[in-house]
């Protein structure tokens, strides 16, 4: 394939997932706005599932753009020259100074993808460093001793554990981590859920909802009183 032809198909696949990136971002905004949990679904598709597209379609479109930035890295580079040469920082044309120049270019496309793998890693750590999980279940990793976060504000362990908020179930979350917040096993919440004992713990609560006709009400209430019976003393 030559160049010319490589570089217009990179550009071209990567306008068509910057347009599915948009149109996923309008339909998690606005079709289906955070609250809809499993009870929204466009084409069987929930916004877990939408925002998992989404997620996808943003790395395809980072790889494209590093292919991009490849095929056109001495572009790039003449241009950084150029640029280097109109404030008096680019060296001469002798032998000696075009392999300080490949060397620089070297280094350059290495501090490059440096800054990139830098700043994305420490975007995500510093993300996940102020964790804050409501009262679905997981402890806020920075809350205050003897507090958790309930999604508004900071609430006592006793009033979280006594029920108040465990009723927030989403359809996006794994059966596990129901049964986590509940107190109990997996194989008790199924039981309790009725549903069959082969069903796969990181089974999403939308799809089981949908698949065994039960509603989230439902399944928040036993939720509820699961971890009502499991918090009382033995």
């Amino acid at each position: 394939m030559r160049r010319t032809t490589l570089n217009f198909v990179v550009d071209a696949v990567a306008f068509i997932v910057m347009l599915g990136m948009i149109a996923t971002g309008l339909v998690v905004r606005f079709a289906l706005p955070p609250g809809t949990g499993g009870r929204w679904a466009i084409w069987g598709m929930g916004r877990h599932d939408w925002g998992g597209l989404h997620y996808y379609l943003a790395l395809a479109l980072l790889v494209l753009l590093l292919v991009h930035l490849a095929l056109h890295w001495a572009w790039t580079c003449v241009i950084a020259d150029k640029l280097l040469s109109s404030i008096g920082l680019s060296p001469g044309s002798n032998a000696g100074v075009q392999r300080s120049r490949a060397g620089r270019r070297i280094a350059v496309g290495c501090a490059t993808l440096a800054i990139v793998a830098g700043s994305i890693g420490g975007f995500y750590w510093l993300a996940a460093s102020n964790l804050v999980v409501n009262a679905h279940g997981t402890i806020r990793r920075n809350a205050p001793a003897g507090l958790v976060n309930d999604g508004e504000r900071a609430v006592s362990r006793d009033e979280h554990n006594s029920g108040r908020g465990r009723a927030q179930v989403k359809g996006s979350m794994t059966l596990g981590e129901v049964a986590a917040i509940a107190g109990v096993s997996t194989d008790r919440l199924k039981a309790v859920l009725g549903l069959p004992g082969d069903t796969a713990d990181d089974a999403r609560i939308g799809q089981i909802r949908r698949a065994h006709d039960l509603t989230m009400s439902q399944i928040r209430s036993q939720v509820v009183a699961l971890s009502e019976s499991s918090a009382e003393p033995s």
